[in-house]
Protein backbone atom coordinates (compact mmCIF):
# COMPACT_ATOMS: atom_id res chain seq x y z
CA UNK A 1 0.00 0.00 0.00
CA UNK A 2 2.85 2.38 0.79
CA UNK A 3 4.51 1.89 -2.61
CA UNK A 4 1.64 1.39 -5.12
CA UNK A 5 3.87 1.92 -8.18
CA UNK A 6 5.94 -1.19 -7.34
CA UNK A 7 4.76 -4.55 -8.62
CA UNK A 8 5.38 -7.78 -6.77
CA UNK A 9 6.27 -10.15 -9.60
CA UNK A 10 6.59 -13.45 -7.74
CA UNK A 11 8.25 -15.20 -4.87
CA UNK A 12 10.35 -18.33 -5.25
CA UNK A 13 11.23 -20.19 -2.04
CA UNK A 14 12.89 -17.47 0.05
CA UNK A 15 13.19 -14.86 -2.72
CA UNK A 16 10.79 -12.06 -3.60
CA UNK A 17 10.92 -10.36 -7.01
CA UNK A 18 9.70 -6.79 -7.56
CA UNK A 19 9.45 -4.55 -10.58
CA UNK A 20 10.49 -1.02 -9.61
CA UNK A 21 10.37 2.03 -11.92
CA UNK A 22 13.84 3.43 -12.65
CA UNK A 23 13.00 7.01 -11.66
CA UNK A 24 12.43 6.07 -8.01
CA UNK A 25 14.55 2.93 -7.84
CA UNK A 26 17.12 3.86 -5.19
CA UNK A 27 14.67 5.34 -2.70
CA UNK A 28 12.14 2.54 -3.23
CA UNK A 29 14.74 -0.22 -2.88
CA UNK A 30 15.94 1.26 0.41
CA UNK A 31 12.35 1.41 1.66
CA UNK A 32 11.66 -2.19 0.64
CA UNK A 33 14.74 -3.33 2.60
CA UNK A 34 13.52 -1.38 5.65
CA UNK A 35 10.03 -2.90 5.39
CA UNK A 36 11.34 -6.45 4.91
CA UNK A 37 13.77 -6.23 7.81
CA UNK A 38 11.31 -4.55 10.19
CA UNK A 39 9.28 -7.72 10.80
CA UNK A 40 9.35 -8.83 14.43
CA UNK A 41 10.25 -12.51 14.54
CA UNK A 42 12.37 -14.75 16.77
CA UNK A 43 14.89 -15.12 13.97
CA UNK A 44 15.68 -11.83 12.27
CA UNK A 45 15.12 -11.60 8.54
CA UNK A 46 18.15 -10.41 6.59
CA UNK A 47 17.25 -8.99 3.23
CA UNK A 48 19.97 -9.03 0.57
CA UNK A 49 18.87 -6.86 -2.33
CA UNK A 50 19.90 -7.81 -5.84
CA UNK A 51 19.39 -5.70 -8.92
CA UNK A 52 19.27 -6.32 -12.64
CA UNK A 53 18.58 -4.31 -15.76
CA UNK A 54 17.35 -7.41 -17.56
CA UNK A 55 16.86 -10.98 -16.50
CA UNK A 56 16.95 -12.68 -13.11
CA UNK A 57 20.12 -14.45 -14.22
CA UNK A 58 21.88 -11.08 -14.48
CA UNK A 59 21.15 -10.08 -10.86
CA UNK A 60 24.02 -8.53 -8.90
CA UNK A 61 23.95 -8.67 -5.08
CA UNK A 62 24.29 -5.50 -3.04
CA UNK A 63 26.50 -6.40 -0.08
CA UNK A 64 26.77 -4.49 3.21
CA UNK A 65 28.88 -1.37 2.71
CA UNK A 66 28.11 -1.18 -1.02
CA UNK A 67 25.59 1.21 -2.41
CA UNK A 68 22.74 0.30 -4.69
CA UNK A 69 23.95 3.04 -7.05
CA UNK A 70 27.37 1.34 -7.43
CA UNK A 71 25.80 -2.02 -8.19
CA UNK A 72 23.32 -0.47 -10.62
CA UNK A 73 26.26 0.66 -12.75
CA UNK A 74 27.85 -2.81 -12.59
CA UNK A 75 24.66 -4.61 -13.59
CA UNK A 76 24.46 -2.85 -16.99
Amino acid sequence: EELPHIRLITNVHDSVFFSIPREAYFEDMRRIVEIMEDVEMRTPIVFEPKISHGSWGDCVAVKPGETIEEKWKLSK
